[in-house]
């Protein structure tokens, strides 16, 4: 009994540094240009626990997507204000790219290579990403705080945003030590400007006032951002 749980002790820990050492590679070379061997030499054997490089792939794509979107779930709380749960949107995407970034990266290729690598079951959960805006931005069209959006461009601008900030890093670097004096960056700074401007472009403002008031005030100023 024993020798049983530490064999499957030892199995688990041999699945994670797998995962580790591919996170590294597919970071660096993306799907395709990534060799199993390289990997193999930095924790063991693919083959024996995943299948090979696609199903290893799959795993790490499907396990840090999975904790990307759980930084989400504080906006699915129906109990507060539309405009607060739209905001933790907000800052549950930018900490789950800050504390990943080579998922940023890898996804990005792959969006850029036109996801011909991902398994179905990958980009079924992307798309929970999308969805997620989707339902916030039905929320507040229907609690009267936000005029009707186009979901996708809503859910591209939210995204777009935060994932340049992250990939560009490097190209800071670069500039801040060969040219004109460039400013530090600050990821905080920059998330609280993000979010401000989501504020104001969205126009999240105080709970309106209860009844008829509230009601015709609201649908005047939908109208006014209609015409």
């Amino acid at each position: 009994m024993t020798s049983h749980r530490h064999r499957r002790r030892d199995s688990a820990a041999s699945r994670e540094r797998l995962k580790a050492a591919a996170r590294q590679v597919f970071d660096e070379a993306g799907f395709e240009g990534a060799r199993t061997q390289a990997i193999a030499a930095r924790a063991g054997l693919i083959t024996h626990y995943f299948g090979g490089k696609r199903g290893l792939y799959t795993a790490v794509l499907a396990e840090d997507i999975a904790r990307a979107q759980a930084r989400l779930a504080p906006s699915a709380d129906a109990g507060s204000p539309w405009p607060e749960r739209f905001d933790r949107y907000l800052a549950g995407l930018a900490a789950a790219f800050a504390e990943n970034p080579a998922l940023v990266r890898i996804l990005t290729r792959e969006q850029m290579q036109g996801a011909r690598n991902l398994t179905a079951p990958v980009r079924r959960a992307l798309l929970g990403f999308f969805e997620t805006t989707r339902k916030l931005a039905t929320q507040g069209a229907g609690a009267r705080r936000l005029a009707p959006r186009d979901a996708h461009a809503l859910h591209l601008s939210a995204v777009g945003c935060l994932i340049y900030a992250l990939l560009t890093a490097p190209a800071r670097a670069t500039y801040a030590r060969g040219g004109p004096r460039v400013p530090p960056f600050d990821w905080d700074r920059y998330v609280d400007h993000v979010r401000g401007l989501f504020r104001r472009g969205l126009e999240l403002e105080a709970e309106p006032p209860r009844g008829r008031a509230g009601r015709n005030a609201a649908e005047r100023r939908l109208r006014s951002k209609e015409e």
